[in-house]
């Protein structure tokens, strides 16, 4: 007999564990110091490039504030535009010459008039002659409404480089003229009665974003009299961000807090499918943009990391806007990766060194611990499966070590012990509760299931005709192939009454998929059964016609009994209410009736018609029930089923709905086209019936279409 060795003894020499975590924790230590200390410098550069964009942001924007405020000290004397129309002019003309972000100057007042003037592109033409082009040496253009003679005017100057007028044309008669006193700038002038800047929004020529300084003028009441704007494009501001870059690959951008784009690298191409509104984060297609600006949003945290197909992302954001009073966000995002790309390098280095000790170090201990480790895997790999009750009469290989041989002995003998239990206990409801976790104990909990009742159409009648052996012959065949298919749907089978089976799903392993998975059995046991039947009837036997009720609602599900003999079951009113379900498919001659609770959750996967509003025995609430008719598929060898299958849903929900509507004629009519179509169906039968009564004898006001059934 070999020797046997002490699996304490042969364990005491594998050391492989303790040097692997000796040079995981050098290498991770070493790793997150330097990686610290690079972030810091990373986080500076970061700070000096925000103050730099914001300062650069601030300088460009700033001058349309200070040049309306200086042509509104200007006009301080003048009542209305057309008083300071050639300061304005003139002072607008060398402001759009010092600044070019500015597109153009509007002044308004409080009757109405309004001056605006801004630079000429190349190539232009006369406002309301589109074909004919201006001359030249247009450089600016002047538009004047006039509101003070009674009847409002509009004309437009065209001037040269010094300000002389070179074309002149005046606008057609017409019923709507712009009024400066509606538009946004001047309003929020108005009402603030200092320098008041708008939101950015895209400008209606130029298709550019950009944003509106505005500053108003007083009369000695306090009263606005005049407000000065200037219009300021904001294409720098996203050429600014382009410079401004992280490592190879970042980016910046800024956002107001709806999210709408304010500065963007090549904002020109984003695609905004409405040319009149600002594009927002989402136009950018940037799903690490996306992800970040809604986790701000979310948590309002300024510094994160997030990732995408493995790759971590740094995202820093800051407010900023204070100077022209608004709370606008900007923000980085940079590739982790690029920023410690250096870091990684050297802690790869030092990775494949360790490896390559740990791997010398692996041969020398290679021979001792697979002695180890195989036996031990081996009743690891034993206990696992006896763990899910899976007990089949393999036997486990001995094993050198006498420690390890002992416990497969002790296996073995629990193997067999299992196996002489399962033959008294189902196997599916076991495995079940070992993997829930629940136990084998008395107890239960409410839960929502989905329960489906089966029972034999005239099983009476067929038993009488059949001898005792080949009645249990037939029914055994038939209740094995509707078990196999409940099982393969993942189905808990309570118990077996007669020729009845009572299912449930949702229990002991959770499952949100159990209303659609009791209604997937019960068209797979409907189709199989049809193919059964056929058998049977060639072979002599009598068909099993099967009738179905499923109900989804809470129940107590658990063990009860007593404490030497236990049944995992269900039990509560949706219990009994799938029970009645299945037993009233015999009034309206269908096969699977299921409950409004149940249709909820699979009228979109599944195809139901509705049938009626139902109080069953021994309950006074009404619930409205369906006939599960066919599964929705993308099955092209399934499809015309389907659409029949659609065709009669409709059909039958048309008819339903004129019923409650107690338009009896209506639902009649409706229902004769279905009986016309559909020969075979019983439910045109009764509704009409039902109609022709009502007619005869119309139900009374609290009539809610509810049928009470009186048997079960």
């Amino acid at each position: 007999m070999k020797r046997k060795f002490s699996i304490q003894i042969t364990i005491l020499v594998s050391f492989l564990m303790v040097l692997m975590f000796s040079c995981g924790s050098i290498i991770y230590y070493n790793y997150i110091k330097t990686t610290d200390s690079f972030m810091e410098d990373v986080e500076a550069d970061i700070q000096v490039k925000t103050e730099m964009i914001l300062s650069d942001t601030q300088n460009y924007l700033l001058p349309a504030k200070i040049t309306t405020q200086f042509m509104a000290w200007f006009s301080q004397s003048e009542t209305n535009v057309l008083d300071a129309i050639d300061d304005i002019t003139m002072q607008a003309m060398k402001m759009l010459e010092l600044y070019p972000q500015i597109a153009g100057f509007f002044s308004g007042d409080s009757e109405g008039d309004f001056v605006a003037v801004r630079l000429v592109k190349e190539g232009a033409t006369y406002p309301y002659a589109e074909k004919l082009p201006l001359p030249k040496n247009v450089r600016y253009e002047v538009r004047v409404i006039n509101r003070h003679s009674g009847v409002i005017t509009e004309f437009h100057k065209f001037l040269d480089k010094k300000g002389r007028v070179v074309a002149l044309q005046e606008r057609p008669r017409s019923t709507e003229y712009f009024d400066p006193r509606h538009r946004p700038w001047y309003r929020g002038a108005e009402d603030t009665r200092k320098p008041y800047w708008s939101d950015p929004y895209m400008f209606l020529l130029s298709q550019k974003v950009g944003v509106t300084a505005a500053t108003p003028v007083t009369n000695e009441e306090g009263k606005v009299k005049i407000v000065i704007s200037a219009d300021i494009t904001m294409d720098v501001i996203s050429d600014l961000l382009t410079q401004h870059k992280i490592g190879k690959t970042g980016f910046a951008f800024i956002f107001n807090p709806h999210g709408e784009v304010v500065g963007y690298p090549n904002i020109h191409r984003l695609d905004n499918s409405v040319k009149t509104t600002l594009p927002t984060f989402k136009d950018t297609k940037n799903k690490i943009l996306i992800d970040a600006f809604k986790h701000y949003q979310k948590t309002n945290k300024k510094r994160f990391i997030i990732s995408d197909k493995g790759v971590e992302f740094l995202i820093r954001f800051k407010e900023f806007g204070e100077k022209f009073e608004k709370k606008w966000l900007i923000g980085f995002i940079v590739p982790k990766k690029e920023l410690t790309g250096a870091i990684d390098d050297i802690t790869e280095l030092m990775m494949i060194f360790s490896l390559i000790i740990l791997a010398l170090s692996g041969v020398l201990i290679y021979i001792i611990s697979r002695n180890i480790a195989r036996p031990i895997t081996r009743a690891s790999n034993a206990m696992t499966s006896i763990a899910r009750f899976e007990i089949d009469e393999s036997d486990i290989k001995p094993s050198y070590f006498s420690e390890i041989q002992k416990m497969n002995k002790a296996l073995m003998h629990m193997k067999q012990s299992l196996r002489d239990f399962s033959r008294f206990v189902p196997k599916a409801v076991v495995t079940k509760l070992i993997e829930s976790g629940s136990g084998a104990k008395i107890g239960g909990r409410k839960r929502n299931i989905t329960l489906m009742f089966t029972d034999i159409e005239n099983f009476t009648t067929i038993s009488e005709k059949m001898s005792s052996e080949k009645l249990i012959v037939h029914l055994s065949d038939y209740l094995n192939q509707l078990t196999h298919i409940i099982q393969d749907n993942n189905g808990t089978i309570d118990k077996y009454i007669g020729d009845a089976i009572m299912t449930f799903w949702g229990a002991p392993m959770d499952d949100p998929q159990h209303p659609l998975l009791a209604c997937k059995t019960a068209l797979a046991c409907k189709e199989r059964l049809e193919e059964l039947n056929k058998t049977w009837e060639l072979d002599g036997k009598p068909a099993l016609y099967t009738r179905f009720g499923i109900h989804t609602g809470d129940a107590i599900v658990g063990n009860i009994g007593s404490e030497d003999r236990l049944n995992y079951s269900a039990f509560g009113d949706s219990v009994n209410l799938g029970a009645r379900l299945e037993s009233i498919n015999k009034y309206y001659h269908t096969e699977v009736i299921i409950s409004h609770e149940t249709y909820k959750n699979v009228r979109h996967k599944f195809i139901c018609r509705p049938l009626d509003m139902v109080a069953v025995k021994g309950k006074h609430i009404a619930v409205a029930i369906y006939e599960l008719l066919y599964e929705v598929s993308e099955d092209q060898n399934k499809k015309l089923d389907m659409e029949v299958a659609q065709e009669f849903a409709k059909m039958t929900k048309e008819a339903f709905a004129l019923y409650l509507e107690q338009d009896w004629d209506g639902a009649i009519e409706k229902y004769k086209k279905i009986k016309k179509k559909y020969p075979k169906d019983y439910m045109p039968d009764l509704f009409i019936a039902r109609c022709n009564d009502f007619k005869a004898s119309p139900p009374g006001e609290s009539w809610q279409g509810v049928a009470v059934m009186t048997e079960k």
